[in-house]
């Protein structure tokens, strides 16, 4: 993985993220957030959108 990688895998996002894989396609698949990209069949996570997210959803204590 680069240091300074912009989009990932749904697998490299289970390392980055410390998620499991079936959690980040669920996040996917329903549209909750908007880090998810469909290039063709692959699904690509927005790092810095993620990052934020998770940030924000810290703050605010919501549970995913």
């Amino acid at each position: 993985m680069e240091k300074n990688q912009y989009m990932c895998s749904i697998a490299e996002g289970t390392i980055i993220f410390n998620m499991g894989r079936d959690k980040l396609y669920q996040l996917a698949r329903t549209n909750q957030i908007p880090c998810f990209v469909k290039i063709g069949a692959i699904t690509k996570i927005n790092i810095p959108l993620m990052k934020e997210f998770l940030d924000n959803a810290a703050r605010e204590g919501r549970q995913l």
